[in-house]
């Protein structure tokens, strides 16, 4: 069975029944951020803190926080959370064959961001690293294309391509 298509729109949610994200986030100390900036090099900026806990993220996700936590959950979605560096891509790619009926021709022509998206990476890279990434690649169309098309920009978007629902 061939993915199906679905609107990308979709991912914007219901805009109707949108939701203020009900927690402050706040900028870190300069002088801790200025010591993490040193360890945490994707990081350009600044770090924030979310709500009472305290949760740690990168600058971005002062802009990103009302969509994720508006983000429309499907009863389809298949959810991929893994440690990092424990083999994320080649799990990606694995469920989405196997969801998709071993589909390789699809999976051959259509890149792995654009299939299986990693939603909060738009939080993790900075404006000026995607830069970066692209003149590494310059000489490479392939990388080049790669880096440009990689959902790296600040919003979300949802996947063009459905996992099929036969897991």
């Amino acid at each position: 069975m061939a993915p199906t298509r679905i609107n990308e729109d979709e991912f914007n949610n219901n805009d109707e029944d949108k939701h203020l994200f009900p927690y402050d986030i706040k900028r870190i100390d300069p002088e801790i951020n200025d010591e993490l900036l040193k360890d945490f090099t994707g990081e350009r900026s600044y770090f924030v803190q979310v709500g009472p806990k305290k949760y740690f993220f990168p600058s971005n996700y002062e802009h990103e926080a009302d969509k994720f936590y508006n983000f429309e959950v499907r009863s389809d979605d298949i959810w991929i959370v893994t440690f990092p560096r424990s083999g994320t891509t080649w799990t990606q790619e694995m469920v989405w064959l196997i969801a998709n009926d071993l589909d390789f021709e699809t999976a051959k022509a259509i890149n792995l961001n654009k299939r299986c998206p990693f939603l909060e990476f738009s939080t993790f890279v900075h404006p000026d690293l995607k830069s970066e990434f692209l003149e590494e690649n310059i000489d490479c169309p392939i990388r080049y294309k790669i880096v440009e098309e990689s959902r790296f920009k600040v919003g979300i978007s949802r996947r063009k391509y459905r996992l099929s629902n036969t897991i």
